[in-house]
């Protein structure tokens, strides 16, 4: 136990010094610090136990106990005030074994002991608070906690015009998502954005990303400058800092980079409450909206929207046919076509993600300024915002959710897409929700639209929260379909859909979607931005196999301790490797038991300098085969690259030599990874080395309609080329894929889902500065949780909130602690299914409640204000049928 006692507060508020001063004398025994009473008064001694023993600081609603006091207790009062010197304690007659709960301001706290009006004795105990979600539910618990700390690894420091910027990302996109979660764990917010900001463009023109320029000139002693961005888009899209050692650039592309980095400031500056900062940053924010609005290459004067070119939702790279619908091609300054140039002649449409930032921006933008006292200004932005949304519906909204893209120029090559994109349904509908722009009926219909269509995924397919449903057939800018933009799945995706899902009365389907994106996080140990819909793409082909019988030509064991040991190693071998028909990566394999064959099951040829042979050929196979799968590996590489080859052998007398490449086709056995075309489909371990492997190839046979005679395996140089199985198919390479698809997206990813745990499941919503104004709406009884406790702190200030919930089904109540650094609670309690909010008191007292239905769902909601902590009593009975 950790054993706090009270001190006299001239020693608790100036230490030494003070105490010297007073002439006072300070003794220690054991662990246990015995306090004085001030000159002149009886000595006394007050001892403290706190809750969590496994932490010396104080957190807020941790319990404390009073164990002992003086040896006169009687008349004694107990007064706690927080670091903003208010008292949440007041107790007279204060006995042994009287308990607390700290509440209040973070920082200093100050216990007092009087008798009467002399103070007998106190000391100061520091409270800090940190952001922790638990619940019984180990899943919720255990991955919010893990994905919270890959958000605080993200990024890192950068060196700028001779100042250290703390970033999650050098791309503000990425940083403006991940700051969602990263403003509860980082005190360092402002640097990033104010790089932006310093480097906006004149017209108002805001960089999307920066990058290192690593390209010194010895000689010059200088960074010249040489970046591919500035030659391809020119100096309107590019920049340089001061110390010329980062490259500023935006892709042309790009429409809501400007609204990204508005919504960015005010979550940095509602983290901080820092109100000269933002009020500093306010010009460039409305002008970088006034860019948006004003330059003709973003905004459609006809519709009063946001335009952009035909890219897959908010991504930077154009449809192919743009290349052929523009007059010169849609080449950039360098002549050729990126897919990220966009220009007067550029086909153009209207994007809903594009105009949902917008709005939020623009009412961000009103809140701020409202909040400095312009009222003229806000009022603009909001009537601005307010007529974005009206025009966004009357051209977007299908009825149903916000189409992808409605396109502003029509042409017939359009047809070559054979895609109903009508019924396309993109990333950024679930954003347009959580941004506010939509209202809460369209808000039911996307939540519906995703929920039917759960209910219409095939077999096999991974969730519903994809990128683009359906994909656009083929290749859409590089990307395929049910890859990244195109179709892959994305937390990107489901974390949006489960905050909105929690907002708008569709609690269980937050749940269910929250829980499948932390399970995916668990299975492959962090959260990653894209996931593939279905382990096999869409142009796979049906596909025959047949295996070429190594029997003949095995000449190795895959112990090493037996005769023919695996590579004359007595414990580094192959030992662990699985027997007989195995399929790796989808391709199956017979893979040879050495008792079946005279303790030989692997071919192992040697190169030269080794005791082993150089080369052997399995002979009479005559079949044939669009693609051959190899299960090998190499050894004794050594610095060399290649280790032997492949001759494919046909009836007809031709063959085809295959090098074998390390790095390539073919990798070491003790590699941790894919190495090439060499995929990883085996790990193991053996008494020598921790980890040893095999590996499939696949190599397409360009001559498919030749029997195969036969196949020469040979090893060269000082290599050693090691062959487990060989199987013939009857369609090109193709492997599933990866269920990880890509991690370029990550830091959105884990911003937007962590969001959905704090705002959604937890119900924590800062609706002013520093939690000063905070909503709280509890909904674990949606995920069938009994207890939960709960704190969100912003780092970058002193503001928090914390509460500890639980639900007693017996008693068909709910109990609620709560405290903050602010001075108005909005509660919004979700009530159990089937049930209504009968009454509610705040430390014992009736409060007046409403009974609040969000579609199917009952809330009790109640307001408090200058109130900073209490106990709630939530009582509820069975609605009536």
């Amino acid at each position: 136990m950790n054993m706090f006692v009270i001190r006299f507060a001239a020693y608790a508020r100036s230490r030494l010094p003070l105490l010297v001063a007073a002439g006072l004398v300070l003794a220690m025994v054991g662990p246990k610090l015995a306090s004085s009473a001030p000159r002149g008064a009886p000595a006394g001694r007050l001892q403290l136990k706190k809750e969590d023993a496994h932490h010396s600081a104080f957190f807020p609603l941790e319990r404390v106990t009073i164990e002992a006091l003086p040896k006169s207790p009687s008349g004694l009062r107990l007064v706690v005030r927080d670091a903003m010197h208010t008292s949440y304690v007041d107790a007279a007659q204060v006995a042994a074994g009287f308990t607390f709960r700290v509440q209040g301001a973070l920082g200093p706290h100050r216990a007092e002991l009087f008798r009467g009006s002399q103070l007998l004795a106190s000391e100061t105990f520091e409270v800090r608070a940190d952001t922790q979600i638990d619940c019984s539910d180990s899943l919720f618990q255990t991955e919010l906690r893990r994905l919270g700390a890959q958000v605080a690894g993200l990024g890192g420091v950068a060196f700028v015009d001779g100042r250290s910027v703390r970033h999650f990302s050098t791309d503000l996109r990425q940083s403006r998502y991940a700051s969602l979660a990263g403003r509860y764990f980082e005190a360092t917010l402002q640097a990033l954005p104010d790089i932006f900001l310093q480097y906006q463009k004149e017209s108002g023109l805001v960089f999307s990303s920066m990058h290192a320029d690593t390209m010194f000139d010895p000689y010059a002693g200088t960074y010249p400058g040489a970046h591919l961005a500035r030659d391809t888009f020119g100096e309107g899209y590019t920049g340089r800092s001061s110390d010329g050692r980062w490259v500023f650039e935006r892709a042309p592309t790009q429409a809501d980079v400007e609204s990204l980095l508005v919504a960015w400031v005010h979550d940095v500056w509602q983290a901080s409450g820092d109100d000269a900062w933002m009020a500093q940053a306010l010009p460039s924010l409305a002008k970088a909206l006034d860019y948006l609005r004003q330059d003709p290459l973003r905004w459609s004067s006809d519709l009063g929207l946001i335009k952009r070119a035909f890219t897959l939702d908010v991504m930077n790279h154009q449809n192919h046919l743009a290349m052929r619908i523009h007059p010169r091609g849609a080449v950039n300054r360098a002549g050729w076509f990126d897919g990220r140039w966009v220009d007067k002649d550029s086909p153009m449409g209207i994007t809903h993600g594009d105009n949902t930032a917008f709005y939020e921006a623009a009412t961000l933008l009103a809140r701020m300024y409202a909040h400095q006292g312009h009222d003229a200004e806000a009022a603009q932005w909001t009537a601005v915002a307010e007529r974005v949304r009206e025009n966004l519906n009357k051209v977007s909204w299908n009825g149903s959710f916000y189409r992808h893209h409605v396109r502003l120029a029509q042409h017939d090559l359009w047809k070559d897409l054979q895609t109903n994109e009508s019924r396309q349904l993109s990333m950024s509908n679930p954003l347009a929700i959580t941004r506010g722009a939509a209202t809460h009926a369209q808000a039911v219909s996307i939540i519906s639209e995703y929920q039917r269509r759960k209910q219409k995924l095939g077999p096999g397919v991974l969730a519903e929260w994809t990128t683009m449903d359906p994909p656009f057939r083929g290749d859409f800018g590089g990307v395929e379909a049910g890859s990244n933009g195109n179709g892959a799945v994305s937390p990107v995706v489901g974390g949006p859909l489960a905050h909105a899902a929690f907002m708008h009365g569709f609690e269980a389907y937050g749940v269910d979607v929250l829980r499948r994106v932390l399970q995916l996080q668990r299975k492959h140990g962090r959260l990653y931005g894209f996931y593939a819909p279905t382990p096999r793409p869409g142009n796979w082909q049906p596909e025959t196999f047949s295996h070429v019988d190594l029997r003949t030509v095995a000449n190795r064991h895959l112990r090493g301790d037996k005769p023919a040991g695996f590579v004359d190693h007595p414990e580094n071998d192959l030992r662990t490797f699985p027997v007989g028909s195995q399929t790796f990566l989808g391709k199956p394999f017979d893979v040879i038991d050495p008792k079946d064959n005279g303790g030989r099951a692997a071919l192992v040829l040697w190169g030269a300098g080794s005791p082993g042979p150089r080369e052997t050929t399995v002979a009479g196979i005559g079949k044939k085969a669009q693609s051959i799968y190899f299960l090998h590996s190499a050894g004794n590489i050594g610095r060399q690259a290649r280790v032997g080859e492949y001759i494919i052998n046909y009836a007809d007398g031709t063959k085809v030599r295959i090098p074998l490449v390390v790095g390539r086709n073919i990798s070491s056995w003790w590699s941790e990874g894919d190495a090439g075309e060499w995929r990883l489909a085996w790990r193991g371990r053996n008494p020598h080395v921790s980890v040893v492997g095999m590996g499939v190839w696949g190599w397409d046979n360009k001559q498919a309609d030749k029997l195969i005679d036969s196949i020469t395996i040979r090893a060269s140089g000082q290599g050693r080329v090691q062959l487990l199985g060989i199987s013939l198919s009857s369609a090109p390479v193709q492997y599933d894929r990866d269920e990880v698809e890509g991690h370029a997206f990550d830091p959105w990813a884990a911003g937007v889902v962590y969001a959905a745990g704090v705002e959604g499941l937890a119900g924590v919503v800062d609706r002013g500065r520093v939690f000063e104004h905070v909503a709280l709406s509890p909904r674990w009884v949606a995920a069938n949780e009994t207890r939960a406790s709960v704190s969100v702190r912003y780092p970058s200030s002193r503001g928090y909130v914390a509460y500890r919930w639980e639900h007693r089904p017996g008693d068909r109540s709910m109990a609620m602690t709560f405290t903050g650094s602010g001075k108005r609670f909005d509660f919004h309690v979700l009530m159990p299914l089937g049930a209504k909010p009968r009454e509610v008191t705040l430390d014992g007292k009736k409060l007046r409640h409403r009974v609040v239905t969000v579609e199917q769902s009952v809330y009790a909601d109640f307001s408090l204000e200058a109130v900073s902590s209490g106990q709630l009593e939530i009582g509820y009975a069975p609605s009536p049928p």
